[in-house]
C-alpha cells in the first residue's frame, strides 16, 4: 500500500458519494487532500486526574480564578479554569482536582501561571497573576499534584 492509498480511497468514496468520476492518478494536490507521513505529529494526550493546589502567602484571602500552564517540550500556554476558590491567608487549598491538562501527558511542566484576586478594603481587587516554575518533579503523569505558591504581601 502506498502512502497515498488511504487518500485515494477517501477520494474515491467522496467522489462516489457526490456522483463525480474517480481518477486513480489524481495527486493529493489535485484532490485537495494532503499526504500524511508516518512521522506526522500526533496530538499529545491529556494529563488526567491532576490536582492543583495553591499556597496563599498573602496577608489577605485570595480568590483563585484559573491557571495557565505550559510544558518545556511544547512551550504553548493552555488554560484550565476552576470555580473561583477562596484561600485564606497562609493556607494551602486544592483549587482543582481531577483536572485534565490538555496535550502534556508525559511532558515536563515548565510553568504554571495563577490568575487570582485579593480581598482588599472589603472588596475583590483587580486580577493579578503569579508564575511558579519550582516543581520537585515536573513530569505530568496521571494523578500528578502541582502546587502554585502565591508570594507574600498584602493589598
Amino acid at each position: 500500500m502506498t502512502a497515498f492509498a488511504p487518500i485515494a480511497l477517501a477520494t474515491a468514496l467522496l467522489a462516489t458519494a457526490v456522483g463525480a468520476p474517480v481518477s486513480e492518478s489524481a495527486s493529493p494536490a489535485q484532490t485537495g487532500l494532503a499526504e500524511v507521513g508516518a512521522d506526522a505529529a500526533m496530538p499529545l494526550a491529556s494529563c488526567d486526574n491532576v490536582t492543583i493546589n495553591v499556597k496563599n502567602g498573602k496577608s489577605v484571602k485570595i480568590k483563585a480564578l484559573k491557571i495557565e500552564y505550559k510544558s518545556v517540550e511544547d512551550g504553548k500556554w493552555r488554560d484550565e479554569g476552576f470555580n473561583n476558590e477562596e484561600i485564606n491567608p497562609g493556607a494551602t487549598d486544592t483549587v482543582k482536582s481531577g483536572a485534565k491538562l490538555e496535550h502534556i501527558e508525559g511532558q515536563t511542566m515548565q510553568s504554571i501561571k495563577l490568575h487570582y484576586k485579593m480581598w482588599c478594603g472589603g472588596k475583590w481587587s483587580v486580577t493579578y497573576t503569579t508564575t511558579d516554575s519550582s516543581f520537585s518533579d515536573a513530569k505530568c503523569v496521571y494523578g500528578k499534584t502541582y502546587r502554585v505558591d502565591v508570594p507574600s504581601g498584602g493589598c
